[in-house]
């Protein structure tokens, strides 16, 4: 299987799953944003249903559509949400390699102590920490009690305590951050840019 696809596959789950149910325009719509669509082409409502069937054929992993929703898709637990979660799993394990490969040279901002489970939009943000943009995020929660949003410039990613953490700099307050990834209602790669301290290292 082309790497490319491969990750159009782990994308199309990561976003179905950490969207809880959402309908193909707004897919369709992060498609678009998305960094690993480079030449910012359309998601064809042929090619999304393409995709599903391919991820259920390889990998048992069935995105769903309710049509007593609004037609929202969802990934569909099987009898014993363990099964599932066990078929995502190893669809990121598998896909945890490409993810390797696009850490090189960017070893130092980036820190984990076990294999994660659970990467969802990780792959925006290594792309945007390798590319030095600045992240739109809506939080799940409002921060520090006062908005739900946030400009951040990503300076790393650590995983810590069985979950995902970015790291970075509010860009409006200048405030340090550490934002846990299940937290997160949306990323989205911004055209901004910033300058990321040549000293920093997530280590420390």
């Amino acid at each position: 299987m082309k790497r490319d696809l491969f990750r159009r596959y782990v994308w199309l789950v990561d976003t179905v799953r950490h969207a809880k149910k959402v309908q193909f325009e707004e897919i369709a719509e992060r498609w678009l944003e998305s960094v690993i669509n480079k030449d910012k082409s359309p998601l064809a409502l042929r090619t999304f249903h393409n995709h599903r069937h391919a991820i259920e054929s390889l990998f048992g992993i069935r995105i769903e559509c309710d049509r007593s929703d609004h037609h929202r898709y969802y990934i569909h637990e099987e009898q014993g949400r363990n099964s599932t979660r066990l078929k995502i799993w190893m669809l990121q394990k598998l896909g945890y390699s490409d993810l390797e490969s696009d850490l090189r040279g960017i070893a130092h901002r980036v820190s984990m102590d076990a294999l994660p489970e659970d990467k969802c939009g990780l792959y925006d943000i290594i792309m945007a920490i390798q590319n030095n943009n600045v992240l739109n995020i809506t939080l799940s929660e409002t921060l520090n009690g006062s908005k739900d949003t946030i400009f951040l410039a990503p300076y790393g990613v650590k995983y810590r305590n069985n979950a995902w953490h970015v790291v970075g700099k509010d860009i409006e307050s200048g405030e340090m951050h550490a934002l846990c990834l299940d937290n997160l209602k949306s990323t989205a790669v911004t055209h901004a840019t910033f300058i990321c301290p040549e000293d920093f290292s997530i280590a420390e």
